[in-house]
């Protein structure tokens, strides 16, 4: 030990005294402490510490001190934590190591925090879909949904080694993902699930309804295929162009339902009539009785005739009339178009629509002359522009009490599930047995014989003025002489008998307030070359429907019940037109 000059004179001073040698080194000794006391410099507390190693020293926790500093007092804390050092602590080390603090107060503490290296969620994510690359069909677009997205790893920052998949498991059909990440002397487990993606388009803002969905208006985004069901379009070619049905919300995706073709026609609009044919082409004005978008067949009234035919819309308030109609407008314009040049080809289309003023079926019929008759397509009922929904007079609702401790619930029709029809949609059997039979005979006589005369051989002095207005000469004694003589006779006779068993499908439209079931069905068959229509509606009790499903057509309220066809069969048994217009326009 270095000895001060002071020191050294000391230690003469006590030699000379006589003192032993065991205590002049003594009194030097104590005298050498209290001088290395007295030499040291007073030390500090540091109050937020970040450590890198894994141990804790002096330096760490105080201010001022020298090579003692490199001590180490305590562990730190794991990568990431913190620990907090009291103020007891803090003095049992500073006196176990000779350094002069104390506390001031309980309030002396100080903090060690751990530094790391920090790994993500995402961070994992993208090891374990690297590692799952192999196993995922190639092309599939995938993201991977950790059970614990909040999860983070603290690794230290010296660490050499980092994570690592060391086990891999993945299912396929249920896509559960389960992996075990090592490393660093740290072993964490992870789940997760595999998710398929799809992209969508989506409006880039919110449409009103009736806005024509342009490509500017979408934009394409990345979302869950589980999250798009059958019922989302995934086709920009089907969307744009369209019609919004709905507001459609800003980044959410389109379903069929929200869009529809855009209206071209108006209900009540004014629309032109066009007719082409290889010879000529003809228009007219119109009145639309329904709303059509593009290639819909729609009513439209002439107004001209006033009379009612199918047009296909064409254009913005404009319509095509179909082959079955050509003649008749072709006849309709002769009417009204006075300066065409006379074309035989018109003059033969004008005497056939002479002879059949209701001339829309005969054209149908002619435009089929060696075809079947089309059946149609299946449709929805509720989109059929006649459907309207039934009111009928209902009863107070009634709550039923349910029972505690009870498997029976009050209003149940059975103690087990009821698989008939009973919701909207459900399908019921409806068996239609009919056998009408009616036999009326009327008869008719009428005579009628009427005679007038009239003359004016006096009027005022003006009796000679009608030479001057009638064309010819007249006597004002003999002005009107008039006989008339009618006989009328009429016979009529119906002796009608029909008999159908058959049985029909019908779909449940409507459940009314008390559980009435509105149904409606309908059914075509075709034979050869006529088509059997049946079609059957009305109101049915959830009572009368069977344990088989089926309702008879007697149980049905409100029934409307159609059976007829169309086709060569039922044409010879109508008869012809000219023979109904005569029935009902000959006056005589």
């Amino acid at each position: 030990m270095k000895l001060s000059f002071p020191l050294r004179l000391a230690i003469i001073g006590a030699l000379s005294l006589g003192l032993t040698a065991t205590a002049a080194l003594l009194l030097v000794g104590g005298q050498a402490r209290a001088a290395a006391s007295a030499e040291k410099a007073p030390v500090a507390l540091r109050e937020q510490v970040t450590v890198d190693a894994a141990v804790v020293t002096l330096d760490d926790v105080f201010v001022g001190l020298g090579a003692e500093g490199t001590r180490v007092i305590a562990r730190a804390p794991n990568p990431g934590r913190r620990a907090t050092l009291d103020a007891r602590w803090l003095w049992r080390t500073a006196r176990a190591h000779g350094l002069d603090w104390r506390p001031l107060s309980r309030h002396d503490t100080v903090t060690i925090e751990r530094a790391s290296t920090v790994v993500t969620a995402e961070d994992i994510r993208a090891q374990l879909m690297a590692a799952l690359d192999a196993r995922v069909s190639p092309g599939d677009d995938v993201e991977l949904e950790l059970d614990n997205p909040g999860l983070t790893v603290h690794l230290p920052v010296d660490a050499e080694e980092r994570l690592q998949v060391s086990r891999l498991e993945f299912d396929p059909r249920s896509g559960r993902v389960r992996a075990v990440l090592s490393g660093a002397r740290q072993r964490i487990s992870v789940s997760g699930k595999i998710h398929r993606l799809a992209e969508t388009p989506v409006p880039t803002r919110r449409l009103g309804i009736g806005h024509i969905v342009r490509e500017r208006d979408l934009q394409w985004i990345t979302v869950r295929a589980s999250a798009l069901d059958r019922n989302v379009i995934t086709d920009e070619l089907m969307i744009v162009g369209q019609a919004a049905r709905r507001p459609l919300a800003e980044g959410r995706p389109i379903r069929n339902g929200d869009v529809e073709p855009p209206l071209l026609v108006q209900r009540k609009g004014m629309v032109t009539i066009t007719l082409e044919t290889p010879r000529m082409v003809l228009t007219a004005q119109g009145r639309a009785l329904e709303d059509g978008a593009l290639g819909d067949v729609i009513r439209i009234e002439n107004t001209q005739s006033r009379r009612t035919i199918d047009a296909t819309v064409t254009g913005p308030n404009a319509v095509t009339v179909t082959s079955a109609h050509q003649m008749y407008l072709q006849k309709e314009r002769m009417m009204t178009d006075r300066t065409r040049t006379f074309r035989p080809s018109v003059f033969v289309a004008a005497v056939l629509a002479g002879t059949m003023l209701s001339g829309c079926n005969m054209l149908d019929r002619l435009s089929n002359v060696g075809s079947e008759p089309p059946i149609t397509d299946i449709q929805n009922p509720l989109h059929d522009p006649n459907y309207r929904q039934v009111s009928l007079p209902m009863p107070a609702p009634e709550t039923p009490n349910k029972l505690p401790n009870s498997l029976w619930r009050p209003g149940s029709r059975s103690f087990f599930k009821d698989l008939r029809a009973s919701e909207v949609g459900d399908i019921v059997t409806v068996i239609v047995s009919i056998d009408d039979k009616a036999e009326l005979d009327n008869a008719t006589t009428r005579t009628r014989d009427t005679a007038e005369d009239a003359s004016a051989s006096a009027l005022l002095g003006y009796e000679d003025a009608l030479n001057d207005i009638l064309p010819e000469a007249v006597d004002p004694t003999n002005l009107l002489d008039v006989d008339s003589d009618s006989n009328y006779s009429g016979d009529g006779l119906i002796d009608r008998e029909e008999e159908i068993n058959l049985k029909l499908a019908a779909v449940v439209t409507q459940v009314l307030p008390n559980g009435n079931l509105v149904i409606q069905g309908r059914q075509e068959i075709r034979v050869n070359y006529e088509v059997r229509e049946l079609t059957v509606m009305g109101v049915i009790r959830p009572q009368d429907v069977d344990t088989k499903n089926q309702v008879q057509a007697e149980d049905i309220a409100e029934a409307r019940i159609s059976y007829g066809g169309r086709g060569t069969l039922s044409e010879v048994q109508q008869q012809r037109y000219g023979t109904q217009l005569i029935d009902i326009l000959f006056p005589f």
